[in-house]
């Protein structure tokens, strides 16, 4: 199976820790964040590109699909930052070759003090390189 999802997450931890002094980065869903502000990026789809499948190899490309949720409870401009994170993953994701396909707010029910935004990411990659769809 292509996996390349270690890349993904280990890249935009080491950026966004360049950015943000204290910041909490996931690869696996969490109920609530152990702080903030807070990045889960989740492997939600993982599937052989059927069409490219041939005699020699049974996978040579995936289709691959992330699901970015950010989190900000600063007690003014929690807005402003979790679309600052949104938008910093966002440049992350599309410099590796991935389309976004869904980018909005979401009411974070546990918290609501709290701002979400939540985007997916789709991409046809074949382990080292990723391409648009």
């Amino acid at each position: 199976m292509i996996d390349v999802e270690n890349v993904i997450i280990d890249r935009v931890i080491r950026e966004a820790r360049g950015h943000w002094s204290k910041i909490y980065v996931y690869g696996e869903a969490q109920e609530t964040p152990a702080g903030y502000p807070a990045i889960i990026i989740r492997e939600m789809s993982n599937q052989i590109a059927e069409r490219f499948i041939d005699s020699s190899k049974i996978e040579n490309l995936t289709d691959v699909m992330y699901q970015v949720s950010v989190y900000s409870n600063l007690k003014s401009k929690k807005k402003q930052q979790a679309k600052e994170l949104r938008d910093f993953v966002d440049g992350i994701m599309q410099e590796f070759g991935f389309v976004r396909t869904f980018s909005q707010p979401i009411e974070n029910l546990s918290d609501t003090s709290v701002s979400r935004y939540e985007s997916r990411y789709e991409a046809r990659t074949d382990g080292e390189y990723f391409y648009r769809r």
